[in-house]
């Protein structure tokens, strides 16, 4: 698959920027896009400027007018790969939270609720954006230092910015009592990384029949941790089958 054809590029209005700007603006997209097919291709230490030319069929030299290597185009496209799975947890949170059987839900269920959404957008991001997911884990996993300096710490803030989404979802279920008090940031790493082990085991857990299917795997990983916290029982089994509505 070719995602450099299926990346959408920026739209403006009448009164957008001048034509150089939006040029610009296009070109960087291309470029992105073509690293995530290079990502999902050769793996995130495979991503080089050459093989980047090479899908977009420019000079190298071309690609060197936008970034100054590879590490700023990687920094670059998870920051973006970041921003929009945050905007993708939110959008599934107020959906789910915003069905008629769920309006009326006491505040504590609707927070535990917002928990297990957040959870299953993340497995759902796993597979429906296997190149992205490759990215994240790959940056996070690989044994070397990937991204160095002001790149480092770009994506640092970015990754910060969506971990702390999920921290006030774990504070608003402690302040509703449907969590026991604890420290909402380290719950916040025990989640998220749980969840990121189990995505990328993935390929096994589909290889053996006798383990239940990914949604659920994800889905009892995360009642277990909440249940160790200190949720009801009776509560995550109320709120269960609204966190996977599509």
């Amino acid at each position: 698959m070719n995602l450099f054809h299926n990346m959408n590029m920026v739209h403006y209005g009448d009164a957008g920027p001048p034509t150089k700007e939006r040029r610009r603006e296009e070109r960087v997209a291309q470029i992105l896009a073509a690293a995530l097919q290079v990502v999902e291709e050769h793996g995130v230490e495979g991503v080089t400027i050459a093989r980047m030319a090479k899908i977009l069929m420019w000079s190298v030299g071309a690609l060197y007018r936008y970034f100054p290597g590879k590490e700023a185009v990687l920094a670059e496209l998870q920051i973006q790969v970041l921003g929009d799975l945050g905007e993708a947890i939110v959008e599934r949170i107020d959906a789910a939270l915003q069905a008629p059987e769920v309006s009326m839900l006491p505040p504590g269920d609707r927070s535990l609720l917002a928990l297990l959404v957040a959870a299953d957008c993340y497995r759902r991001h796993a597979e429906d954006e296997p190149a992205r997911f490759a990215l994240l884990s790959g940056v996070l996993a690989a044994p070397r230092e990937v991204l160095k300096g002001q790149e480092a710490e770009a994506v640092g803030m970015a990754m910060s910015g969506l971990l702390d989404r999920v921290t006030r979802l774990v504070e608003s279920a402690t302040d509703a009592g449907s969590l026991q008090p604890g420290s909402a940031p380290e719950r916040t790493l025990l989640l998220w990384s749980s969840v990121q082990g189990l995505l990328q085991m993935r390929k096994i857990a589909l290889l053996d029949p006798r383990l239940p299917d990914l949604p659920t795997l994800v889905l009892q990983l995360t009642e277990g941790l909440l249940l160790g916290w200190g949720a009801e029982a009776a509560s995550l089994v109320f709120v269960r089958p609204f966190a996977t509505m599509p």
